[in-house]
């Protein structure tokens, strides 16, 4: 289910400066940077779990943009999706920062 930043301030029934002032002082993060890396962990076990290709994947995450995908991605990981999956699959887990 797409999530987006509106619906879950709704929910929450606060304004957006309240609410983003309340979730950073909860979280540490902004709920941005949350959402992406709460999509970007699933990605991850995706990844390891399957032989899907990425674009599947992204799609299946919330990545409607396959390139925002990967940027976010190497972001976070600091290497492309398929280099993470080769890199764990070799057993060269301990250099791959996960989350």
């Amino acid at each position: 289910e797409d999530l987006t930043f509106e619906m879950i301030r709704r929910e929450a029934g606060m304004s957006k400066a309240t609410f983003e002032r309340h979730f950073k002082r909860h979280t540490g993060k902004p709920f941005t940077r949350f959402l992406a890396e709460v999509r970007l962990n699933a990605a991850c076990r995706i990844l390891l779990e399957t032989d899907l290709p990425v674009s599947e994947i992204a799609l299946s995450c919330g990545y409607g943009n396959l390139s925002y995908f990967h940027r976010q991605f190497r972001g976070l990981y600091n290497r492309s999706p398929l280099a993470f999956r080769r890199a764990i699959r070799k057993g060269l887990h301990r250099d791959v920062p996960l989350q």
